[in-house]
């Protein structure tokens, strides 16, 4: 195979992938996939040293012990930073090769946030069946906790109607003076409590805008 054809190849990999110098962890190279994957462009990463896309440098002394000592498939978790300051769940496959006449590693990185997020919340939905009691207001309280969670709200309320007053049973993350029992009136819940159901709710969801490569 040509020389120059090894650059595009590499290029096109449609995984993150780097260069990273074997001694020196400087980052030799980097893929499209890889621009795209930590919003940073290629003249930017080329240079920098891998332990800059670590979020925590300890988790990067971690990755090069694992590296060492996995003579197996070279393969290690680990969580790194994007340029936009979300965290990823990463495994990282290592392999060394030679570049340009230098030792290095290709590292090939696999996304698993995802992954990592859906065994959290199954975790914490079987927590929180198995935790259930005979208590309905306890049960009441612990799925409000595991719908706020999973769902990524701000706060969770679970609210029904006593005596003409709303009244949150549930209640997770609110303020430390949140009033519990309220006047219902110009209350969202007091609406769909009162429609039991009849109509369809529209939730809306906005996502900030990001720069891409």
């Amino acid at each position: 195979m040509p020389k120059e054809t090894v650059p595009e190849l590499f290029n096109h990999i449609p995984v993150p992938s780097l260069i990273v110098g074997l001694f020196d962890s400087v980052i030799l190279d980097a893929n499209k996939a890889a621009c795209r994957f930590y919003h940073i462009s290629r003249e930017e990463l080329v240079g920098t040293l891998y332990c800059s896309l670590c979020a925590d440098k300890n988790d990067f002394q971690s990755e090069m012990k694992i590296t060492t000592l996995d003579k197996i498939n070279n393969s290690y978790k680990c969580v790194h930073k994007t340029r936009t300051g979300h965290i990823r769940d990463v495994i990282v496959h290592s392999e060394c090769i030679r570049y340009h006449g230098q030792d290095a590693s290709c590292l090939i990185i696999i996304d698993i946030t995802e992954r990592v997020k859906n065994s959290k919340y199954l975790h914490m939905f079987n927590k929180c069946l198995l935790e259930f009691s005979e208590s309905p207001e306890g049960n009441i309280q612990s799925l409000t906790k595991l719908c706020g969670s999973m769902l990524g709200w701000t706060a969770a309320l679970y609210s029904r109607i006593d005596n003409g007053q709303l009244c949150a049973v549930g209640a997770w993350n609110t303020p430390n003076d949140f009033n519990r029992t309220t006047s219902p009136i110009g209350h969202i819940c007091h609406d769909v409590i009162l429609d039991r159901g009849k109509k369809q709710l529209l939730t809306l969801k906005i996502f900030a805008k990001q720069n891409t490569f």
